[in-house]
C-alpha cells in the first residue's frame, strides 16, 4: 500500500492478538494509528497455560499486557472496548448463528468509536480502516465484519476500509475461500482489491518476533510462519493481505 499513513488510520481487531496474527508486519511498517480492540475481556489461553484459579480478570489482564506491547512496538495506540469474547460469554465461538445478534449489540459502541474522532475533520487521504474479512467463521470476528458492512455508507465518508484476512485462520485453503466467498455476497456488488505485505527475510524475522509477544496464546503451530501466511496457492510465499474496497460508482476515491 503506498498511502501515507495517518494517526486516524484504525486496525479493527476482534480479539488483543488478531491484529498481530494477520497484519502485524503492516502495521510495524505504517506505525501510526490506534489499535482498536472490541473484545479484549476473555478466559482462553493455551491449555498448557490455564490454572482452575484463573479468573476472566486474570487473563483479561495477561492479554491486554501482551498486546499493549505489541501496540507500543509498531507505534500504536491501543484502545479496548471491553465487550466479553466467546470464552467469557461462554459461547461457541465457531457457531456463526448469533453473529447477526451479536453485531447489533456491539455495532453503538464500535461505530461511536471509529467515527467520533473524526467527526467534523476532513483528512486527506482518508485514514485506513482495517476490519477483519470473518475468515474461519469465528463469531466474533464475523460480527464485527457485520458492523462495518452495515455502516459502510457512513464509514466510507471518512474512511478507506479494507478487509484482512484473518490469520492463522486463512492458512487453510477451503476456510480463506469460503470466507472470501461470504465476504463477498454481503457487500453485493461492490469490489474488492487485493493487496499483499511480503515477508521477506527481514520481515519474516519481525513477524515472528511480533507474534512471539504473545506467549498466552501460541500454540505449537503458531511458532512459525506456516501458521501465518494466507493460502493464496499452494507455493504461496510468507505474506499477509487485505482486501480494499473500491469506490462506490456514485463516489469520489476520497
Amino acid at each position: 500500500m503506498q498511502d501515507r499513513p495517518t494517526p486516524a488510520d484504525v486496525f479493527l481487531s476482534p480479539h488483543t492478538d488478531d491484529i498481530c496474527f494477520s497484519l502485524g508486519v503492516l502495521a510495524s511498517q505504517r506505525g501510526s494509528g490506534q489499535l482498536l480492540t472490541v473484545f479484549p475481556r476473555s478466559t482462553y489461553q493455551v491449555r498448557a497455560l490455564s490454572l482452575p484459579q484463573e479468573s476472566s480478570t486474570i487473563v483479561t489482564h495477561k492479554r491486554i499486557s501482551e498486546d499493549s506491547r505489541f501496540a507500543q512496538t509498531c507505534g500504536l495506540d491501543a484502545l479496548y472496548l471491553g465487550f466479553d469474547d466467546s470464552s467469557a460469554r461462554g459461547s461457541q465461538p465457531f457457531d456463526p448463528e448469533p453473529a447477526r445478534a451479536l453485531a447489533a449489540t456491539i455495532a453503538p459502541t464500535v461505530v461511536a468509536a471509529l467515527m467520533g474522532p473524526l467527526l467534523g475533520k476532513s483528512i486527506q487521504p482518508k485514514p485506513l480502516l482495517a476490519c477483519p474479512v470473518g475468515i474461519g467463521g469465528h463469531v466474533d470476528h464475523l460480527a464485527v465484519c457485520r458492523v462495518v458492512i452495515g455502516h459502510l455508507q457512513q464509514l466510507e465518508l471518512f474512511y478507506r476500509v479494507g478487509f484482512y484476512e484473518d490469520l492463522p485462520y486463512a492458512c487453510e485453503p477451503t476456510a480463506r475461500m469460503s470466507g472470501l466467498q461470504k465476504l463477498a455476497s454481503l457487500l453485493g456488488e461492490r469490489q474488492l482489491r487485493r493487496f499483499v505485505v511480503p515477508l521477506d527475510t527481514v520481515a519474516q524475522d519481525l513477524k515472528l518476533r511480533l507474534v512471539s509477544l504473545y506467549e498466552s496464546q501460541l500454540t505449537p503451530r503458531l511458532r512459525s510462519l506456516s501458521g501465518f501466511t494466507p493460502a493464496a496457492s499452494a507455493t504461496v510465499a510468507p505474506h499477509e493481505a487485505i482486501w480494499m474496497l473500491q469506490p462506490a460508482m456514485n463516489q469520489s476515491s476520497g
